[in-house]
């Protein structure tokens, strides 16, 4: 099974405090890597995602990182601003009804996924890190 990983990255970052009006949240580099690209090059070593599509939002400096950043696998960038629930309905069509996974670019989780075989033994409908 094929799989698509949204990353959830349009947040205003308004617990970030004043350094936000320099840099956006996920963008803070953990070492010398930003947030982002950890949390996109962790969901790129999953062999059965095939593309991942980051919810900007409003945000341009996250829409700028991951238009001029080369990643692994395909990477895709939507600029909706409509909320979570409003961004995500928004990549339905790109999804389709196929489970897909969910991160947010602000918190790191260095996981490793169930394969989709393992998943669905579990009878699980949700798997959280």
């Amino acid at each position: 099974m094929v799989l698509k990983a949204v990353i959830l990255a349009g947040g205003k970052g308004k617990k970030f405090g004043i350094a936000k009006k320099v840099l956006s949240k996920s963008l803070a580099p953990i070492g010398k890597i930003p947030l982002l690209k950890a949390v996109i090059d962790d969901f790129s070593e999953n062999p059965e995602i095939d593309e991942i599509i980051v919810l900007a939002g409003h945000n341009k400096q996250i829409r700028n990182f991951v238009n001029w950043t080369r990643f692994k696998k395909p990477v895709i960038v939507s600029n909706v601003n409509r909320g979570v629930f409003g961004d995500l309905l928004s990549v339905k069509n790109r999804i389709g009804n196929e489970p897909f996974f969910v991160g947010s670019a602000d918190n790191l989780v260095l996981a490793k996924f169930p394969t989709c075989e393992q998943f669905e033994k579990s009878g699980a409908w949700m798997v959280t890190a």
